[in-house]
């Protein structure tokens, strides 16, 4: 009987064996395979890095004005650690809600300040570098003092879709906006070019 059993065991792993591909994949059949899975149109692809719940569109998603429940409270712990509530963390600014255009929020009406930088990056700490330096000139101060005010008066940079411009902005009112920006849309552009040779 035991035989039998063991048999069975064997056929069973020898047929399981038989669904796998005949040649080997590479990593990146693989990655076009992975992809090709979970590709969306790219209009849900944005509305994805969009606020869908705890507040209101004032018309059309993504082309409006976002209003958050101002007793919602943003649960992002590094941009909103004393947990305010969205009435709590707009008030001050005088905003009830963020505009958005073509999927992207405008910061402007909070910005302290703007600054068009040349190299933009994908990574975060060198567009911030680029912000401070010019915040710095602005400042009359080293760049070092210019990061550590940013830091001391919980500001932060919003990279924009253009992948030109930095907003000076609050940071809980900036961590408490689903969005995505330029980082999001550098990151896409290296990827698709990556993708074509």
């Amino acid at each position: 009987m035991e035989g039998k059993n063991l048999e069975a065991e064997k056929n069973t792993a020898d047929n399981f064996k038989s669904i796998l591909p005949k040649d080997k994949l590479s990593g990146q059949d693989i990655k076009n395979f992975t992809k090709s899975l979970f590709k969306i149109n790219d209009n849900n692809f944005e509305k994805q890095f969009i606020p869908s719940t705890n507040g209101n569109w004032t018309g059309e998603p993504g082309n409006s004005k976002w209003i958050p429940d101002p007793n919602y409270v943003p649960q992002n712990t590094q941009t909103n650690p004393e947990q305010k509530t969205i009435k709590e963390i707009f008030q001050p600014y005088g905003i009830d809600g963020i505009t958005f255009k073509n999927f992207e929020p405008d910061f402007t009406p909070i910005a302290k300040e703007s600054f068009k930088i040349k190299n933009f990056s994908e990574k975060r700490n060198k567009n911030f570098k680029q912000g401070d330096l010019q915040l710095a000139i602005k400042m009359g101060v080293s760049p070092e003092e210019a990061k550590a005010y940013r830091k001391e008066h919980r500001l932060t940079y919003h990279e924009r879709s253009d992948m030109k411009t930095l907003d000076l902005v609050p940071i809980d009112a900036h961590g408490a906006i689903p969005h995505k920006g330029g980082i999001a849309k550098c990151k896409e552009l290296i990827e698709k070019k990556g993708n074509e040779s």
